[in-house]
């Protein structure tokens, strides 16, 4: 075969990790135009390197998730913080995003997982591409966008409590319907689809309306009190819904006890629905009654992703066949940890693995103060 030239062999490379991409896709990753990318094509083509597209068969049960991937910065502090000052603290920079999260869960317990999702062109974003294959979550449909930034989401925390959060995340904004209907074939061949609320409202939407003709069940988490509003109104189509209280509160727009909050999303339409209380007992509901799952003062800590490890679970044992019921009460175990340390790791053993993705500082580290 002929020699290569080092974009030909850049061409090929983002072929043979995604075969189904498109040439728009591929020309932004790229960052050529498009009638320069279809030439390196037909090129390809001509040397022998390519000999067309593969038709292929759904895979058997599998989940994708869409949405948020991005770098999580953590700012511990045992101290009350001083305003207008500087304040002693340790840092922890972790993989994150909900999707991102649920979707490692998923591979650490074994089942297929695909991840639908952006990053930048950029060394955050390579990274949390290679961690996740490492992992055997399938990659090939992260979008990779030069002309953005990967995501990052930064955390004051001050005891065990949020103090104040920062995200950039403003990649998410730019997908578009469009790219989800080129992304579809592997949506509609899922067994279940997580979609999270980093996603624009008219693609969520756009999954609930097709879910109602399609082969895959959906289910929504809830990121912030701030984005759980881009769910619309009405919810049939949704048959798992995951949101912690203040989500639930900002969503519905009325003051209620929880286990009224869960029973207004199952009358919007949601098949299951959860409401988590801050002490991390579980109120549940279905077209078929109420239950609700108590802490039983386990330690959780709401900055330590456990309610992604919650989702991530629980639908590995839907994806199983269990009851929503049993599903979450495994979802739960998996998130029970030990009480952290100054530094906001586990002070002791934890079943099921860690608390969040490795850590890309491996060692927590102080902070001027």
């Amino acid at each position: 075969m002929e020699a290569l030239t080092e974009m030909e062999k850049q061409v090929l490379a983002r072929l043979s990790e995604n075969p189904f991409a498109t040439q728009q896709d591929l020309a932004e990753a790229l960052g050529i135009p498009r009638p320069t990318l279809a030439t390196h094509i037909t090129q390809l083509t001509r040397k022998g390197y390519l000999l067309g597209r593969a038709y292929v068969l759904a895979k058997g049960d599998r989940i994708v998730c869409i949405g948020g991937c991005c770098i999580e910065t953590r700012l511990i502090t045992d101290r009350p913080i001083v305003p207008h000052a500087s304040n002693p603290a340790a840092t922890r920079q972790t993989f994150g995003g909900l999707a991102r999260n649920v979707a490692e869960q998923i591979a650490k317990e074994g089942e297929c997982v695909s991840l639908i999702s952006m990053v930048g062109d950029d060394y955050y974003g390579r990274s949390i591409i290679t961690h996740l294959s490492g992992l055997g979550v399938d990659t090939s449909i992260v979008a990779i966008r030069p002309a953005h930034r990967t995501a990052t989401y930064t955390a004051v925390i001050e005891g065990r409590e949020l103090s104040v959060g920062f995200s950039d995340m403003e990649i998410f904004d730019s997908l578009t319907l469009d790219a989800m209907d080129r992304a579809f074939q592997q949506i509609a061949s899922a067994t279940w689809v997580l979609a999270d609320c980093n996603l624009p409202s008219a693609i969520l939407q756009s999954l609930i309306d097709r879910r109602k003709t399609s082969r895959f069940q959906l289910a929504i988490a809830g990121v912030s009190p701030t984005k759980v509003q881009r769910l619309p109104s009405e919810l049939a189509g949704v048959d798992a819904l995951f949101l912690r209280k203040a989500e639930a509160v900002a969503y519905l727009a009325r003051p209620m006890t929880t286990a009224s909050l869960c029973r207004e999303l199952v009358r919007r339409g949601a098949r299951m629905a959860t409401v988590t209380a801050p002490d991390f007992t579980i109120y549940a509901a279905t077209k078929k009654g109420r239950f609700v799952l108590p802490s039983n003062n386990r330690v959780f800590a709401d900055f330590g992703n456990e309610n992604d490890k919650l989702v991530g679970v629980a639908l590995c044992h839907l994806l199983r066949g269990a009851d929503f019921q049993m599903a979450l009460t495994a979802g739960m175990s998996a998130a029970a940890i030990h009480p952290l340390d100054a530094n906001g790791a586990p002070s002791g053993s934890q079943g099921n693995g860690d608390r969040s993705s490795p850590s890309i500082l491996e060692a927590s580290f102080p902070v001027a103060s």
